[in-house]
């Protein structure tokens, strides 16, 4: 700015001088070329200044879009977290809903002859081996059993999950003490028996397969209830815990661990 000033004056010297004084025509020529210059640095110096505006507005709408960018950014990052909140919240809900089903009085004892209560289960049950159920067994039944619920399911899946369904069957016969090796993947077993849906949407058992590196708890729960369950195959967790409400007499359990290789 201040060079455009300096040239505007001196082109108002000029100006006085050619206006003022008795000059020759190469002098008044010369001057006039002068003159011409000046005014052209003028012109060029104006454009510039205008085109440095135009890129500092650039830049300052470039800084803006960028500021909007972060503040969406920081506002889907609160929004994602809210979500794996209220995930993890079900699966404390879920954790919760469980410990109700488990206090339920008597109990009576469930067993397996594959592992022991809170040791490895073996590769045979998992997805990394031949991927069918563990044999498991009970002592008894409370007085008033009509029928039996069987959930397995590894309580130790990611905080964004809920509870992870390895295999629901229910209607077990009262007069059932044990389930063998290897239960048929079908909708109806012969003894009447049905079979819920796995954490797969499928019928029948699914074996672990937990994150390499991590070992996960997987709980095996037999309710005793007083009547059968009004569901049809591939009923899913919640609707199977709905339908027991009010009809548990008994719960036995049992634990196992599992490791992938």
């Amino acid at each position: 700015m201040k060079k455009i000033i300096f040239i505007m004056a001196a082109l108002f010297s000029i100006f006085l001088f050619t206006s003022c004084s008795g000059i020759s025509q190469s002098q008044y020529d010369n001057v006039t070329a002068q003159l011409s210059n000046a005014t052209a640095q003028v012109q060029s110096l104006l454009s510039a200044n205008a085109t440095s505006q135009a890129a500092i507005q650039a830049l300052r709408d470039a800084n803006a879009a960028v500021q909007a960018q972060i503040q969406a950014l920081q506002n889907s990052n609160i929004s994602a977290e809210n979500v794996i909140q209220a995930l993890q919240n079900d699966k404390a809900a879920a954790l919760a809903q469980i410990q109700t089903l488990q206090n339920a009085l008597p109990r009576f004892l469930l067993t397996s002859s594959a592992f022991k209560t809170g040791e490895m289960m073996p590769v045979k049950y998992s997805q990394q081996g031949d991927n069918v159920s563990p044999p498991l067994s009970w002592n008894t039944a409370p007085n008033g059993t009509q029928a039996f619920v069987l959930l397995a399911e590894d309580i130790d899946g990611p905080g964004t999950l809920p509870i992870i369904t390895h295999w629901i069957i229910f209607n077990i016969p009262a007069t059932a003490r044990s389930l063998p090796e290897a239960v048929p993947v079908m909708d109806q077993l012969p003894d009447g028996s049905l079979q819920g849906s796995n954490i797969l949407g499928a019928q029948g058992y699914i074996g672990p397969s937990p994150p390499v590196g991590t070992t996960h708890r997987y709980e095996f729960t037999l309710f005793a209830l007083d009547q059968k369950l009004t569901l049809n195959a591939g009923a899913s967790r919640n609707e199977t815990i709905a339908a027991m409400q009010g009809h548990i007499i008994g719960v036995a359990q049992t634990m196992a661990t599992y490791k992938r290789p």
